[in-house]
């Protein structure tokens, strides 16, 4: 108890680690529900393709594609 600075930063950044991961987790489950599929018509119901389809974009300013899909 001599130097309370070394307990208040731990607590300080513990409190800190416990916000950031309940951010994260609240993030991924909200990245857990964007994520969609389609199915695609093929000529012959016989046939099982499937197809992913992956685009990522940039974080700079104005980094979003020109792909028409």
């Amino acid at each position: 108890m001599d130097n309370p600075t070394i307990y208040v930063t731990v607590i300080v950044l513990s409190s800190l680690y416990c916000i950031l991961a309940v951010f994260a987790l609240i993030m991924d489950k909200r990245d857990r529900e964007r994520i969609s599929f389609s199915m695609v018509q093929d000529t012959s119901h016989e046939d099982d393709f499937f197809y992913e389809l992956i685009l990522f974009t940039g974080t700079r300013k104005d980094a979003q594609t020109k792909s028409k899909v």
